[in-house]
C-alpha cells in the first residue's frame, strides 16, 4: 500500500502554477517601484542637504564664538592683548580663523612706505641697522600667531563678514596726499597712485569701500559688510599669482613687479581685538578715536636661504629673514637674488564692530550673487583685474548693497559687550 501510493505520487503530473505562484516582477511593477524610489529620493535628498547645511552653519557659529572665547581667555591669562583674524583662501574657498597675540617688539612696528631701496633695513641685507622711530603718522601694531594655537577652519561653504565703523575719510579728488602715502623723506610714493585722476590707494583701509547715494551727503554713506581681502589673487586676473611675479617665477604682461608689490600690500582683513582685562578694543588702541591698524607678522618668514647674512656681532654667515620683524612689508624682494623670494604673507588688520556668520550658498541664492567673496564696490581704489576677467563683473555697488541687506535680515550677527568682551548674538 505504501509502495503503490509512493509510485502514484512520483508519477503524478504537477499542476501548472497560477499567476500568483510565478517568480520575478513584470516591467510595469519595476517601473512603479523605481518611480516610488525616485519620489522618495526627491523628497529626502534636499531635506538631508538642508539638514547638513544647517548643521554646518550651527558648527560655524559655535566655532566662531569658541575661537573668540579662546582669544579672550588667552589675553586675560597672559596679560597681553590678543585678537582673532579672519582669513579666506580664494583658490580653495576655505575660511580660517587665526588667534593672535601682540608681538613683543610691537612698539617699534610701522608701515613700510614705497619700494625698499638698497640698504633699507626692511627688505635688504643690512638687517642690523636700527629702524627709524615709529611715531605718527603711521601707527601700527604687530601681532603674531598665538603660541600653541592652531588655525580653525570653518566648514566648507561657511564664511564670516565684518562691519567696521572706524573708516577714515577718503580723498577722491587727488588734490590732497594722505600722510601715509609719503615716504620717510616726505616725498610722495609714486607706487601709491591707484589710477590717474583718482586718489591714493596704498594705505587706504579696504581702499574706499564706502557707498554713497550720489548726493555727497556724508550722512547718507553706507558702510557695507566686508569680506576678508587677505588673498592678493583677488585683485588680478585668473591664473596670475602676484607672488610668483615678485619672485620672477612668472612673467606676464598683465602684471609687472611693481604692480604685484602694490597688489600684495592690499592684503587686508578685519579682526576682533581683546585687551588683557578681556574687554574688546575698538581700534587696537587704548580708547583713542584715531584708527590704529595692526598686521600679522609670521616670525622668521621668509628666510634668506642664500646664507649671505651675517650673525650680528660675528663673522659667521647664516640664514636670516629678509622680512623685517618690525614693519608691514609684504612686498619684500630678496635683496640679492629675486629667485629666492618667497611669499611674505603679512595681512593688515582693522577691528570690526560686528561679525556676521553666513551660509555662502544661501547668500548666493538670496542676494543673486554668484561668488560673494569677490564682490566689491565700484568705487574701490584697490587694484582691479582686467575688464575681460570674470572678477571685474563683481565689482558692483548693487551687488554690495544686495548682499549687505541679505546679511542684515538673515545672518547670525555677533556683537560684543564693549566692557566685558562677552559675545552678544542677534
Amino acid at each position: 500500500m505504501t509502495t503503490r501510493t509512493a509510485r502514484i505520487r512520483i508519477g503524478a503530473r504537477r499542476k501548472p502554477r497560477s499567476p500568483r505562484d510565478r517568480v520575478g516582477f513584470t516591467l510595469i511593477e519595476m517601473l512603479v517601484v523605481i518611480s516610488v524610489i525616485v519620489v522618495v529620493l526627491a523628497i529626502v535628498v534636499p531635506s538631508v542637504g538642508r539638514i547638513m547645511r544647517s548643521t554646518n552653519y550651527a558648527a560655524a557659529v559655535n566655532a566662531v564664538t569658541a575661537t573668540l572665547g579662546r582669544a579672550r581667555a588667552a589675553a586675560m591669562e597672559s596679560g597681553r592683548p590678543t585678537a582673532v583674524a579672519f582669513l579666506f583662501d580664494i583658490k580653495e574657498r576655505r575660511y580660517t580663523m587665526l588667534v593672535l597675540e601682540l608681538a613683543p617688539n610691537s612698539g617699534a612696528a610701522r608701515i613700510e612706505i614705497g619700494r625698499p631701496q638698497t640698504g633699507d633695513p626692511d627688505c635688504a641685507e643690512d638687517l642690523t641697522t636700527p629702524p627709524p622711530p615709529p611715531g605718527p603718522p603711521n601707527p601700527i601694531l604687530a601681532y603674531q600667531p598665538l603660541r600653541f594655537s592652531q588655525p580653525t577652519e570653518l566648514p566648507v561653504g561657511m564664511g564670516v563678514f565684518g562691519l567696521s565703523t572706524l573708516i577714515p575719510e577718503i580723498d577722491t579728488d587727488g588734490n590732497t596726499t594722505p600722510e601715509l602715502d609719503r615716504d620717510r623723506n616726505g616725498e610722495v610714493d609714486p607706487i601709491a597712485r591707484s589710477r590717474v585722476g583718482r586718489a591714493w590707494d596704498l594705505q587706504l583701509w579696504y581702499a574706499g569701500e564706502i557707498l554713497n547715494d550720489g548726493n555727497n551727503n556724508a550722512d547718507d554713506n553706507v558702510v557695507p559688510w566686508i569680506f576678508p581681502r587677505n588673498d592678493p589673487r583677488l585683485y588680478v586676473d585668473e591664473g596670475v599669482d602676484p607672488w610668483r611675479v615678485i619672485s620672477g617665477e612668472q612673467t606676464t604682461a598683465a602684471l609687472n613687479v611693481d604692480e604685484a608689490r602694490s597688489v600684495v600690500r592690499h592684503a587686508q582683513s578685519f579682526a576682533i581685538a581683546f585687551r588683557p582685562d578681556g574687554s574688546v578694543s575698538a581700534n587696537f588702541g587704548d580708547g583713542i578715536t584715531q584708527p590704529i591698524d595692526a598686521y600679522i607678522e609670521w616670525p622668521n618668514e621668509p628666510l634668506d636661504e642664500s646664507g649671505t647674512g651675517l650673525v650680528p656681532g660675528s663673522s659667521v654667515r647664516a640664514s636670516l629673514p629678509y622680512d623685517h620683524i618690525d614693519a608691514f612689508d609684504p612686498g619684500c624682494i630678496h635683496p640679492t637674488n629675486p629667485s629666492l623670494t618667497r611669499p611674505n604673507p603679512e595681512v593688515r588688520l582693522r577691528t570690526a564692530a560686528l561679525l556676521a556668520v553666513v551660509d555662502l550658498q544661501s547668500l548666493q541664492a538670496g542676494a543673486g550673487v554668484s561668488e560673494p567673496w569677490l564682490v566689491r564696490p565700484a568705487s574701490t581704489l584697490a587694484p582691479q583685474p582686467s575688464a575681460a576677467d570674470r572678477k571685474s563683473r563683481l565689482i558692483n555697488d548693487d551687488f554690495v548693497l544686495s548682499m549687505s541687506r541679505w546679511i542684515d535680515e538673515n545672518a547670525q550677527v555677533i556683537g560684543f559687550n564693549r566692557y566685558t568682551g562677552a559675545t552678544v548674538k542677534r
